[in-house]
């Protein structure tokens, strides 16, 4: 996954914040700071499973962002579609929330506070945890499915190739034929939901032979994935990838619910 660039670090209210993010990476290392591994969640887009008070049923989110004024909120993504989740009380119903971060999973239990939009998106708004809870380590609790919309990037010989993954800082795409890393080339980013293409050049990190080429299945993909980060990208057009990305996310999660 591109490393995300410092802009995207602000939008989310987060800037204050990144200081503790190196040491919340190191695997296996419990959490001290709620404050501080929220946040690294809030950057990850963590996916998260929600259950309501002692309730059987499971819902699907992600950690959407903190209030940068006040340090006791959190925002996560709205459980259902069209709902005013009446099943909620403000201030009185209690949720528990588990995540994964390095690998291992985390969980805590916190207040709802109430409905709000957040980052375009509607929003539940809760509590800041006193503490969060070390579970066991788990490598099948991520879920990554694949994006029904996906974007596009014209590279420099004019082929419309799909991203692999992408973000405001950068993206991966499958090539037949590799590029030197530190190569610079212009690109054209095409988001399914705008019709102008998004205009940057794209500075290459690393080149990476494919290995999950399925030559058994007559599957056709490029023989080299380039992964790299944008240069020169409008602030605006940047914008727009995180709100395609965001908006995208939510919608698949809402199909898992």
């Amino acid at each position: 996954m591109t490393k995300r660039s410092n802009q995207d670090i602000r939008m989310l209210g987060l800037d204050r914040l990144t200081k503790i993010l190196p040491i919340i990476r190191k695997k296996g290392r419990k959490l001290k700071s709620p404050e501080g591994a929220i946040a690294q969640a809030c950057v990850n887009k963590s996916q998260l499973r929600v259950t309501i008070e002692d309730g059987e049923e499971k819902y699907r989110s992600f950690f959407v962002g903190m209030n940068n004024k006040n340090k006791k909120e959190l925002y996560i993504d709205a459980l259902t579609r069209n709902s005013k989740h009446d099943f909620l009380a403000p201030n009185r119903t209690r949720i528990t929330i588990f995540f994964e971060m390095n690998g291992i999973q985390y969980n805590f239990t916190t207040k709802f506070l109430g409905l709000v939009v957040f980052g375009g998106f509607d929003s539940l708004k809760i509590r800041m945890p006193k503490t969060i809870k070390q579970g066991q380590r788990r490598k099948a609790f991520r879920i990554e499915p694949s994006l029904d919309y996906p974007a596009y990037i014209r590279i420099k010989n004019g082929d419309l190739v799909k991203a692999l993954d992408i973000s405001g800082a950068g993206a991966s795409f499958r090539m037949k034929s590799p590029l030197e890393p530190g190569t610079v080339i212009p690109v054209s980013l095409k988001l399914p939901d705008r019709d102008n293409f998004l205009k940057a050049d794209f500075e290459v990190i690393v080149t990476q032979r494919d290995s999950t080429r399925l030559r058994a299945k007559k599957v056709t993909v490029g023989e080299y994935k380039i992964r790299g980060r944008f240069r020169g990208l409008a602030s605006a057009s940047r914008q727009f990838i995180h709100y395609y990305v965001a908006n995208r996310q939510r919608e698949l999660i809402h199909l898992m619910n």
